[in-house]
């Protein structure tokens, strides 16, 4: 039973995680460009990373959707958690390989967010907190998602 549990947690808790760097990624590049900062090399440079980073959740999202349609349900058909021991050993095990995958897909996004000049406080600002370092952090959160059942 805990190995089912686990695998019912690490895919929530993960596609969570993934579509809220999602979302802060999308809402910050159209705060961006709403908020209509002076263009300047930096500012489109700024865009175009987003759109990158973007892309590559997309990917990673992708892959986890594949994974879960592959190994996480019974079929595509009913959409049911796989019960058996073999399957559920088997969909942890590849979700874990996916995990080391995206790891460093998401190490390069982290590299290539820090090498880039932060936005403006005044344009990511919100009542919530500011959206870039909200941003930063979901993705901090993915990337050190583990699967373990002690870390879950």
């Amino acid at each position: 039973m805990e190995a089912i549990d686990l695998l019912w947690r690490v895919n929530n808790e993960y596609r969570k995680r993934l579509a809220r760097v999602d979302q802060y990624v999308t809402l910050l590049e159209q705060l961006l460009v709403t908020r209509d900062p002076t263009v300047t090399a930096d500012y489109l440079y700024l865009l175009e990373v987003l759109r990158y980073v973007r892309q590559q959740l997309a990917v990673l999202a992708a892959e986890h959707r594949g994974w879960r349609y592959s190994y996480y349900y019974t079929s595509a058909d009913d959409k049911r958690m796989v019960h058996a021991d073999g399957d559920v050993h088997r969909a942890l095990a590849y979700f874990s390989r996916m995990r080391t995958r995206h790891e460093r897909a998401l190490t390069d996004v982290c590299l290539t967010l820090a090498g880039i000049p932060r936005p403006d406080p005044a344009l990511t600002d919100l009542p919530n907190g500011d959206l870039w370092l909200l941003m930063q952090y979901s993705i901090d959160a993915l990337a050190a998602f583990v699967d373990r059942p002690d870390a879950v």
